[in-house]
């Protein structure tokens, strides 16, 4: 049976697309959508967006390869209702041994019995808070995964994201040097460009997850340049996203984050090699590294002491790695309290305090969102998520070398599996992640090319019936 999607117009298919887009575009602008409205308006927005993908939608089967990841995403939603929800003695006794005194020391009456339920989470206001964006983030990957399944889709969400990241090195650029985001005050080194995101290191990642996302579409270009009779028109399909990747590397060396340009880095070696997997061909590896070593030397070029400058020194923002390693410390004696359940979703500096209320002024999370991730949902949240990623990266990987697959279903998988690697290196030292617009945006770079990978066999199907 054909699919709704097939059968809508072009006009209508690409609503979803274009909604998509307009949301990446508007999340990075409310200072990462970190103030209580923006993340408001991501909710409502997301969710009618789920209400037209929907819509859209002719059967649920057709989104089996993102069922598994936002299926796992929002069963870590559900750990989170229960960090909330009253519980019993025996089950905190067991869930949530450490709570169990503390909580009760909290509530005590004057008569020496407990006040009131026990509850996991130690901030159980800011847990309600991350639940709904951790909820609406896997909403996204679905909607994603519908919009994903048509190109036209895909290149609606690419020109969103690009857009959004362009703009950003844009406005940061113009910005260097004040100490104020659109007219707010803002801390933090003036000197670094940050766009609108309040941490330079969190436009890093931003854009670390679209740098993959250029570099796949400068394939998919270099694929089709022959095909153009004209050698003009090849030189500019091929340079537009070139020049961008360029552009967009610049912007991330500028904004002085060790971490972002490393994973940037891993990301493109990481694409080489997958593209000599699908090739064949040992000799196309070195591709990324060949991008990196340009990149580099084009930051070089442009400016090196702004581009390298934290590389060779330590500015008074910095994290020393003596603090690092003594909060890494600190927060794993943490894990014991509530080993299953975790700490309760955005809840680290409630629970740093305990520990270290000297670093806690400073640290509102981890600075690693591996261990913030333990310490917040426990080991069954770490085991959610990770099965989440696992699943992404089998499939992404099947398509990517799938060569039956169209070249654009095969470049969105490449572009997926670019992110996910520097996602998967950033967050080893900062917490990038904890910013809805960063999430928003990997969540739809994989959900889009999750949507893809299955686009490829039915269509493949439809055609041979036909």
């Amino acid at each position: 049976m054909a699919s709704r999607l097939i059968q809508l117009p072009k006009q209508r298919r690409s609503l979803l697309g274009v909604g998509t887009a307009i949301l990446l575009l508007f999340l990075p602008l409310p200072f990462a959508a970190v103030v209580p409205w923006a993340q408001t308006a991501f909710q409502v927005s997301v969710a009618a967006l789920a209400v037209l993908a929907a819509v859209m939608l002719n059967n649920v089967v057709e989104l089996r390869n993102a069922l598994i990841p936002a299926g796992a995403l929002l069963l870590t939603a559900v750990v989170a209702v229960v960090q909330v929800a009253p519980l019993t003695g025996a089950a905190c006794h067991v869930l949530a041994p450490g709570q169990t005194t503390l909580e009760e020391s909290a509530h005590l009456l004057e008569n020496g019995t407990a006040a009131g339920p026990v509850h996991a989470s130690l901030a159980p206001g800011a847990t309600v808070r991350a639940t709904l964006t951790w909820t609406s983030v896997a909403l996204l990957l679905l909607c994603a995964a519908v919009a994903g399944r048509d190109r036209r889709g895909r290149r609606l969400i690419t020109i969103g994201l690009v857009a959004a990241a362009a703009f950003q090195v844009v406005f940061g650029a113009r910005n260097l040097g004040h100490d104020t985001i659109w007219g707010v005050p803002v801390p933090g080194s003036t000197s670094r460009l940050r766009g609108t995101f309040v941490n330079a290191d969190h436009l890093a990642l931003f854009l670390g997850i679209v740098l993959p996302v250029v570099a796949a579409w400068a394939w998919v270009a270099w694929r089709h340049a022959f095909d153009e009779p004209a050698i003009e028109r090849r030189i500019v399909s091929v340079g537009i996203p070139v020049a961008l990747w360029l552009f967009l590397f610049v912007g991330l060396a500028f904004t002085g984050s060790r971490a972002g340009l490393l994973a940037a880095l891993a990301a493109a070696g990481v694409q080489g090699l997958l593209l000599a997997r699908q090739s064949g061909r040992l000799r196309v590896s070195p591709v990324g590294i060949l991008a990196g070593v340009t990149g580099l030397a084009t930051v070089a070029a442009i400016g090196f002491q702004q581009g390298f400058g934290r590389w060779l020194a330590t500015s008074q923002y910095d994290l020393s790695w003596n603090d690092r390693l003594n909060a890494y410390a600190a927060a794993i004696g943490l894990a014991p309290r509530s080993p299953w359940l975790g700490l309760g979703l955005s809840s680290f500096r409630d629970a740093f305090s305990m520990v270290s209320p000297v670093l806690a002024t400073r640290w509102w999370h981890a600075h690693n969102d591996y261990l913030e991730l333990l310490l917040s949902v426990g080991v069954i949240g770490v085991v959610l998520v990770g099965a989440a990623v696992v699943a992404s990266a089998r499939t992404l990987l099947r398509t990517q070398s799938d060569l039956l697959s169209r070249s654009e279903d095969r470049a969105a998988a490449l572009a997926a599996l670019g992110a996910l690697t520097a996602l998967a290196i950033h967050s080893c030292f900062d917490f990038g992640l904890s910013m809805p617009a960063n999430a928003a945006a990997i969540a739809v770079v994989t959900g889009s090319a999750l949507g893809a990978s299955h686009r490829g066999p039915y269509r493949r199907a439809r055609e041979s019936t036909q």
